[in-house]
């Protein structure tokens, strides 16, 4: 969020990734590891988190949430809500506009590399 006081980290969306609740079915695994993948490549190490919930995905798959499964899906959340993830960007460095829409939705993610 940018405002007369600075830059700062939507509040709403570091809610909702906290808040992400704890899949029930494939499905639902699905719409997560959707969601954090598109930051994969922010995330340090993103394929050691994802690879457990990746593992539960198939069609002969049956789903079955382990202490191993939400231990994953935890770490994956916290890296997706801390730095460098959520960081002001500096003066130096190019930047990144990722956008995305769908029905009557619109996202957008500035970045800096």
């Amino acid at each position: 969020m940018v405002s007369e006081n600075g830059i700062s980290t939507d509040s709403s969306k570091i809610k909702a990734i906290v808040e992400w609740p704890v899949p029930r079915n494939l499905r639902e695994v699905c719409a997560f590891l959707g969601l954090a993948g598109y930051y994969k490549r922010f995330v340090l190490q993103f394929s050691s988190f994802a690879s457990l919930l990746n593992a539960m995905m198939g069609k002969e798959k049956t789903f079955a949430w382990t202490a191993k499964a939400q231990q994953a899906f935890d770490q994956l959340k916290t890296a997706l809500i801390s730095p460098p993830i959520l960081s002001v960007p500096t003066d130096s460095g190019e930047f990144i506009l990722d956008t995305d829409a769908a029905h009557e939705n619109i996202g957008a993610v500035l970045s800096q590399v």
